[in-house]
């Protein structure tokens, strides 16, 4: 499939104009890309920083990361952490090794990944990190901009952007995992479909839903949006542009079925990290609460984790019903990104870990709920909230970034 004319279909904000009026279409996208760009900067410098300091913590004691590094690429390497490391072995040996375990990683992002390795020095690492880093500034952008759009002020777009970088799993944009492409390539969609550019929205859904597996979930919202605007009785030929929605998941199937002979072999991978069951959401969130009670001390590894995850899943759910009811409510014009972020919400609910702490990565999931962060963005408006905010957020984060980088399971 040929993405090129959908991305240069979402960069419209109407028909195509004259070619005189190219540079003020360009400028129109200014705001985000400078706001995007100093967010961005703002990540990538205190990630750095706290790369280089993350030792003295561990000064003359052991740490599970290992020795202290000696050497700029051994300092890289302490971000060679957990799914990472996943990433690079199929960026570089294929899903062809241990496919029990890489297939339940979807495609597009370790193939973007072994591009890259391809032409920059440094290994797939680095390839994985630069990918990530470029995604990162990408949704930083289509999120200002949706923000934008959405909340009608710059303040609150800036907002919205600063609070998905500064949540405590905010570093996850920089690292080499798939979350800052995915969170790209699902707000390009969402704001494409914001903006009725249905054939671009298909596209960039497809994409996505060839990065994680809940893209296929932006169906949703295609389908509430355009039966918003245009009703059952009025549709037209552009609406068979959902069609191109679960393309990706369908191509990964395709070559896993031509590769293993299964094409959902990535669905029984799950079973090999621990989704083993699907249960009702209550459930899931009643056993996270009943494992949290039943623990001796909430200063245990589990009980913290426990906590930050059951705290997050309700976090998520609240504000998701607060984009649709009370003060800081999105507006129905809106609703379609709920429609998309709550079932996706949903998911690591329906198919918990089957571990000591069954929410598993859901403090990361959030990042990917995109009205989450207009919400967030609408409630700082109040100076208070935008101060508690953001010193518990940046306080928490830097201290998962440090757990993360001496190799400690985050999320």
């Amino acid at each position: 499939m040929d993405t090129l004319p959908a991305v240069l279909q979402l960069a419209k904000l109407e028909d195509l104009p004259p070619a005189t009026e190219a540079p003020r279409k360009l400028s129109g996208w200014s705001p985000s890309l400078l706001a995007g760009l100093w967010t961005w900067l703002a990540g990538l410098v205190a990630y750095a920083a706290v790369t280089y300091l993350v030792w003295i913590p561990f000064y003359k004691i052991e740490s599970k990361a290992g020795p202290r590094p000696g050497s700029f690429t051994e300092v890289l390497s302490l971000w060679q952490r957990w799914d990472t490391n996943w990433y690079t072995i199929i960026a570089t040996r294929g899903y062809g090794y241990d496919a029990a375990h890489t297939t339940a990683f979807f495609p597009l992002y370790p193939a973007s990944v072994r591009a890259a390795n391809l032409v920059l020095p440094g290994g797939a690492l680095v390839a994985g990190l630069v990918v990530s880093g470029v995604c990162a500034y990408a949704a930083l952008v289509l999120l200002h901009r949706l923000a934008l759009d959405v909340l009608g002020d710059e303040a609150g777009a800036r907002r919205a952007a600063f609070y998905v970088l500064a949540f405590p799993a905010g570093f996850f944009l920089m690292a080499a995992y798939n979350e800052s492409m995915f969170i790209a390539l699902a707000t390009a969609s969402l704001y494409g479909m914001r903006r009725g550019h249905w054939w671009a929205a298909g596209g960039l859904a497809a994409l996505a839903s060839a990065t994680r597996s809940t893209g296929v979930l932006l169906a949703a919202a295609f389908a509430y949006e355009y039966l918003r605007r245009w009703q059952p009785r009025r549709l037209r030929w552009d609406a068979a542009a959902i069609l191109l929605v679960p393309l990706g998941i369908l191509a990964y199937a395709g070559y896993c079925w031509h590769r293993f002979g299964d094409p959902l072999i990535f669905l029984s991978a799950q079973e090999n990290w621990h989704r083993t069951e699907t249960v009702p959401p209550w459930e899931t969130l009643a056993n996270a609460g009943d494992l949290l009670i039943r623990q001796s001390t909430i200063f245990t590894h589990d009980s913290v984790h426990g906590i930050m995850n059951l705290a997050a899943a309700l976090g998520t759910i609240t504000v998701l019903v607060l984009a649709l009811v009370g003060p800081w409510k999105l507006g129905k014009e809106n609703a379609y990104l709920v429609v998309y972020a709550f079932p996706s919400a949903l998911v690591p609910l329906l198919v918990p870990l089957q571990t000591t702490y069954p929410l598993g990565s859901m403090l990361r999931f959030v990042i990917e709920y995109v009205p989450v962060f207009l919400v967030l963005a609408k409630m700082g408006r109040n100076a208070n909230f935008d101060r508690l905010f953001v010193i518990t957020a940046v306080a928490v984060q830097s201290v998962l970034l440090v757990a993360f980088l001496h190799n400690q399971f985050v999320a």
